[in-house]
């Protein structure tokens, strides 16, 4: 499929290519985002993305960052590989009024460096002080041809104004080119194959497959992918409601957690080695389950909050 990086990103920001419920959170730290963007910026490789497309109804789960619904053509389906790549992309462009200063992305057009918002003190205060040499993504990157360009001239001429462009200007060339590089970084051809089966538990498998590089996939994630079928969906989003909550966060309590306390009290065995791949069907048992398991987790951290003197400012 004939797509670009940017083409996946767009149909990302607009819905149509969503998340399943099955993946995991945006878990990356700047870093790693800065090693994405100047990878894109080197035009080195920057992997492969694997989309799962079925006929069938299937809930998503949210995504961090916003999304603006806006019509395309029809490209749609399921994000099984690409998450955290496609999100830091898509925060990395985002305008100040869309997304937080920690995700956006800036470039430092003398030394030739991506930047996040937040990444350092030194380049929050050049960012303040609207320095020319700190360029957001946002304004060249992400949009029309012409409207990148007219980005690119006004980058210059703010440079221009505050004597960053050397000696009678000679440093022009060099930083327009170092700018027209950042404006098409993403408009390459993107590895995009498309998995088109109407059966969730292929999904469910190729996910697990998909995801043994990286930050590879627990057995948890793997159950956790399982408990996005269809007949216990419903608990998932308050499962991760209640992973998020700050308490929860204080003492280590992630999802995976919550899930083997769920399986411990729905079976009474944490092994998820043992679990048979059909230990959810019975949707009232397992949300029987659940609001036991979360009763006893929230007398858990209410012991500790009293008893310990802990309190949520952690």
């Amino acid at each position: 499929m004939d797509l670009t990086i940017w083409d996946l990103v767009n149909r990302f920001d607009s819905g149509e290519i969503r998340l399943p419920l099955m993946q995991r959170d945006y878990v990356w730290r700047a870093k790693k985002v800065v090693r994405l963007l100047d990878s894109l910026y080197r035009g080195w490789p920057i992997g492969s993305f694997y989309v799962w497309r079925t006929n069938d109804e299937y809930p998503q789960k949210e995504r961090s960052g916003k999304v603006v619904p806006r019509a395309l053509d029809g490209f749609a389906g399921f994000l099984l590989d690409g998450q955290q790549r496609l999100t830091s992309l898509s925060n990395a462009i985002k305008a100040e009024a869309e997304v937080e200063l920690e995700h956006r992305a800036f470039f430092d057009l003398e030394n030739e460096q991506f930047f996040l918002g937040e990444m350092k003190r030194t380049l929050e205060k050049r960012i303040n002080a609207a320095d020319p040499l700190i360029v957001p993504l946002s304004e060249i990157v992400g949009i029309d041809g012409d409207s990148a360009l007219e980005g690119i001239e006004r980058a210059l001429l703010a440079c221009g104004e505050r004597g960053k462009l050397g000696k009678s200007g000679n440093l022009t060339g060099k930083y327009r080119q170092r700018l027209h590089r950042v404006a098409t970084m993403m408009r390459r051809v993107a590895l995009c194959e498309v998995f088109d089966d109407n059966h969730e538990e292929h999904a469910f498998e190729l996910f697990s497959r998909l995801n043994k590089g990286g930050t590879s996939l627990s057995a948890g994630d793997v159950e956790a992918a399982r408990l996005a079928s269809a007949a216990t969906k419903g608990i998932v989003q308050p499962m991760r409601a209640v992973a998020a909550e700050a308490g929860m966060r204080a003492l280590g309590i992630n999802f995976v957690f919550l899930l083997r306390a769920l399986v411990t009290v729905h079976r009474g065995n944490c092994s998820f080695s043992k679990l048979p791949k059909s230990w959810a069907e019975s949707t009232y048992d397992v949300e029987r389950s659940w609001r036991d398991t979360e009763r006893a987790l929230r007398t858990t951290v209410s012991f500790v909050q009293d008893d310990v003197g802990w309190t949520t400012r952690r």
